[in-house]
């Protein structure tokens, strides 16, 4: 199957969709979408340093994003407003990356500010108010990032001199400050040290220092924070005995990539979301079975998981309900199963229900979830579920 989006007259920009008009005899346009490059962050931008510009995919709960290495971003699916039609969204340009929330998004640009839109019933806009924007707006005060994370009703940042600021939501401690008051403003989380990755989930988050270990905080019911105990906490705790090369959260559970390629999960397992072979939670790191010569895990917040590994290939596991592991069924994974027809895989990303391919060949292949329209930009009736990948080009 074969996803194309025709060109579009954008008519009003809305979270992560569009009002739009279509020309029905207007040819396929694509946007090409290759993997993001790495921003360096060793040291500090000297003043006036930009980022460097690339191109990439973001999923949501419920919307998807790609941003061209041109700066432009094309969002599609469901949102505040309930649109549901691929579309540029006006007012962005020089953007470097997107991270999606449920019903809002923001904008990394190659100046180091941020800018979001959506829904702000939490804060998740970091503008100080509670007021929802249809158009992308800056975050005030805000610069320097060198990296952005959203989930649920929050939003991450950090920045190039490694300190992390979070707003939005914050009912379970998830911001880290040591309360659990929801946050209008960036928020910086005391206590973290160097930080060379942030990751945020719907309860809970984790960050990855400079010297490789991982310091979690937030809900804590099913041991996804990874130190032992059910213990929620309101501050940053250390993961045990862990040395982690990429880590991602998921709904409520966490994964580490280690050196040489194995991974270890944690957190709650009723759907197999550890690969263990089980469904028994455990509040420390365990290892996924069956599964080597990982490169780069899938970020996020689903009860699912996915790897890539050396050879371009994709492993999933976890809840399959809407057919996210993409192996034709919706039956759940206990341990990794590999994704037919997937080669030459530069980069996976997930959502909630849903999982995206970037191939070598600057296509996207994307399974799972498509009620929203995560993935044909349209809900219909007969897509509501993508059980295998299919081709997406927009």
């Amino acid at each position: 199957m074969i996803i194309s989006f025709p060109p579009r007259t954008v008519l009003l920009a809305a979270m992560l969709g569009a009002c739009a008009s279509a020309s029905p005899s207007a040819p396929p346009s694509v946007i090409q979408i290759e993997p993001p490059r790495t921003v360096p962050i060793a040291m500090a931008p000297s003043p006036g340093a930009m980022l460097t510009r690339s191109s990439g995919l973001a999923l949501g709960s419920i919307g998807t994003c790609a941003w061209s290495d041109e700066g432009t971003v094309r969002c599609w699916g469901s949102g505040a407003f309930r649109y549901h039609a691929p579309t540029i969204v006006p007012g962005l340009s020089h953007v470097v990356a997107v991270a999606i929330g449920v019903y809002h998004a923001c904008a990394l640009l190659e100046d180091g500010t941020v800018q979001c839109w959506g829904t702000n019933d939490h804060g998740e806009l970091g503008d100080d108010t509670t007021t929802a924007r249809e158009l992308a707006a800056p975050v005030p005060g805000l610069s320097g990032v060198v990296q952005i994370h959203a989930a649920l009703y929050a939003t991450c940042a950090r920045k190039a001199d490694s300190k992390v600021m979070c707003w939005g939501g914050n009912e379970d401690g998830q911001l880290g400050d040591g309360t659990r008051e929801r946050k209008l403003v960036p928020t910086a989380l005391p206590g973290l040290g160097e930080v060379a990755d942030i990751q945020l989930g719907s309860s809970h988050a984790c960050a990855r220092l400079a010297d490789k270990t991982v310091r979690c905080w937030g809900r804590n019911d099913n041991g996804e924070l990874g130190d032992g105990t059910t213990t929620s906490r309101l501050s940053a705790i250390e993961v045990r005995e862990l040395r982690a090369e990429e880590l991602v959260v998921g709904d409520k559970h966490t994964c580490a990539l280690l050196q040489g390629g194995a991974v270890k999960c944690w957190g709650l397992n009723r759907h197999g979301e550890l690969g263990d072979g089980t469904t028994m939670d455990h509040p420390f790191p365990t290892d996924v079975q069956g599964l080597s010569d990982v490169v780069q895990l899938a970020p996020g917040d689903g009860m699912h998981a996915c790897a890539r590994t050396a050879d371009g290939g994709v492993w999933c596991w976890g809840w399959n309900g809407d057919g996210q592991i993409g192996i034709g069924t919706t039956t759940n994974a206990l341990t990794p199963v590999r994704v037919p027809k997937l080669r030459g895989v530069q980069r996976v990303v997930m959502g909630i229900g849903t999982t995206c391919a970037v191939l070598d060949s600057h296509r996207a292949r994307c399974w799972g979830d498509n009620s929203h329209g995560q993935i044909t930009g349209i809900a219909r009736l007969e897509t509501m579920v993508v059980r295998e990948p299919a081709e997406v080009t927009w």
